[in-house]
């Protein structure tokens, strides 16, 4: 480029300097093609990481509704009052990454016995009832939950009414109810390795007899942290499982409380949590050598899902980046500003980061380094004013323990 005959504004002052004619200097800037501006990525609001299949909530106040008619915001600025008249209406919009049913579940305040609110959902219109509040101050706020259909993308929620005993709304959140993908296997499937046995009343015994021990293939969709569930017996005295996970010994030695007697009807249960991959693993448990554990029954692995939410302010922001109104987070570009936030996984895998953010322009990207390699770069869809905010998902692979996520 031509250092004289261009201009470009910087959104900070780059600390290097040109001695004379001859040096060269490297910057790194991110420009619009066949333009001089520098793209800036979207206002953050917030960060989500989650295991894979698992849907965060969605939260969002009624006073952030496009209000018509006679509504009007609380004096706390918590609550949205003056539904009943046919004019008045809240609308508002939630983009969603995961089309189904969700509970929604409405923050309310109301002085009748007897109030009624019509909830729609993109046309989908049903009339809920509001039990009475001991008053209308805010700590002493109920709520009901329905269940609500929602489509991948955009949705609108209009809420209004047509008799004048009508509650105050506050806050609503919208909730993915998951069923936690759960596998139960039983003996008949594993690798019994000799001198540990089947037995005849279907359990497994003989673990750490001589070097017995058992091998249990499982397969899973998603990679994560896994309940292990396992029905033993363990006679009159304590037993201890060493646990192997696809060949790396979890570190823990795991003590089975006795059972009183080896009859099943006294089987008890033991859980403990563990890392598995996506696809085939193998789990296998086994004892020092001459040292009989349990007799080991049905095992079940359940997922257990991953969630933590970092509102973009409390991240560590550096150069251009800063805090503005809302609490967004705005002045990200590559080569200018940057923010970054840790993340403790609790296994190695694939996890969803989502993101919160706003952008009224097109043309907002952004550049993700995970523990400080480059994972790509991401343009973001506009947003406007009747929905301020939208998400951007994308797939991270994220090693068990500490993990520094970067945004520029």
């Amino acid at each position: 480029m031509d250092i004289q005959g261009s201009k470009f504004i910087l959104g900070q002052s780059i600390s290097k300097t040109i001695e004379n004619t001859q040096d060269e200097i490297t910057m790194d800037l991110s420009l619009q093609p066949s333009t001089n501006e520098i793209i800036y990525g979207p206002k953050y609001d917030s960060f989500t990481v989650t295991s894979l299949g698992y849907v965060p909530e969605i939260s969002i106040s009624a006073t952030t509704a496009t209000l018509y008619g006679d509504l009007s915001i609380t004096s706390n600025r918590k609550f949205v009052q003056g539904f009943g008249l046919v004019t008045s209406k809240a609308i508002l919009n939630i983009n969603v990454l995961t089309a189904g049913i969700y509970n929604l579940t409405i923050q309310y305040l109301s002085q009748y016995s007897d109030a009624t609110l019509i909830v729609d959902i993109n046309g989908d219109e049903n009339t809920y009832n509001f039990s009475q509040t001991v008053d209308l101050q805010e700590s002493n706020a109920l709520t009901i939950t329905v269940e609500v259909d929602l489509v991948v993308g955009e949705n609108t929620i209009s809420l209004y009414n047509n008799i004048s005993s009508s509650p105050q709304i506050g806050n609503l959140a919208f909730t993915y109810t998951e069923i936690p993908s759960s596998i139960t296997l039983q003996p008949s499937s594993w690798n019994i390795v000799s001198p540990a046995s089947l037995l005849s009343n279907g359990y497994v015994g003989g673990i750490g007899n001589n070097g017995g021990y058992i091998v249990i293939p499982v397969t899973v969709t998603n990679a994560g942290v896994y309940n292990l569930v396992i029905r033993y017996l363990s006679g009159d005295s304590n037993t201890i499982v060493k646990i192997d996970v696809n060949g790396t010994d979890t570190g823990t030695s795991y003590t089975f409380p006795k059972t009183t007697d080896w009859e099943i009807s006294n089987s008890e249960l033991l859980e403990v949590n563990i890392n598995l991959n996506k696809g085939i693993n193998s789990v296998k448990f086994y004892n020092s050598p001459n040292a009989p554990g349990p007799h080991i029954g049905e095992v079940t692995f359940t997922q257990q899902f991953f969630n933590e939410t970092i509102d973009a302010e409390d991240t560590t922001l550096m150069g251009t980046a800063e805090v503005v109104s809302g609490g967004l987070v705005s002045g990200i570009a590559y080569g200018l500003g940057k923010l970054n936030f840790n993340i403790n996984a609790p296994g190695t895998g694939d996890y969803n980061l989502s993101i919160k953010y706003s952008a009224t322009n097109a043309e907002k990207t952004a550049r993700i380094f995970l523990n400080e390699v480059y994972w790509g770069e991401y343009t973001f869809d506009t947003t406007d004013g009747s929905n301020p905010a939208k998400y951007k998902q994308i797939e991270v692979y994220l090693n068990v323990g500490n993990n520094t996520i970067e945004i520029s």
